[in-house]
């Protein structure tokens, strides 16, 4: 199974990031897209041990510090990606 995390403050960001994720993975069986909106929210979950394969987020710098935070204390197996106006990217932290 895939999960993925997206957290973003704007419930439209959220809903439109979900929308697409679910298109470009139509054909994968097992997904599961969890939406937060707030840093704090996700990185709760993720010290209650659920796995997640990859975090979407804006690109602020909350996020960037949250990201480590959680890079810290779960597998190195997270995937961090970080969008804005101008795109995304994204690895390890």
């Amino acid at each position: 199974m895939i999960r993925i995390g997206i957290v973003d403050d704007e419930e439209i960001m959220r809903l439109k990031i979900h929308q697409c994720i679910k298109e470009i993975l139509k054909e994968q069986e097992s997904v599961e897209i969890r939406s937060y909106d707030c840093a704090e929210d996700f990185l709760e979950e993720v010290q209650k041990k659920t796995r997640f394969d990859f975090r979407y987020s804006d690109a602020g710098n909350e996020w960037i510090r949250v990201g480590k935070k959680i890079t810290k204390r779960c597998a190195e197996s997270l995937y961090h990606l970080y969008y804005c106006v101008y795109g995304i990217c994204g690895g390890k932290l």
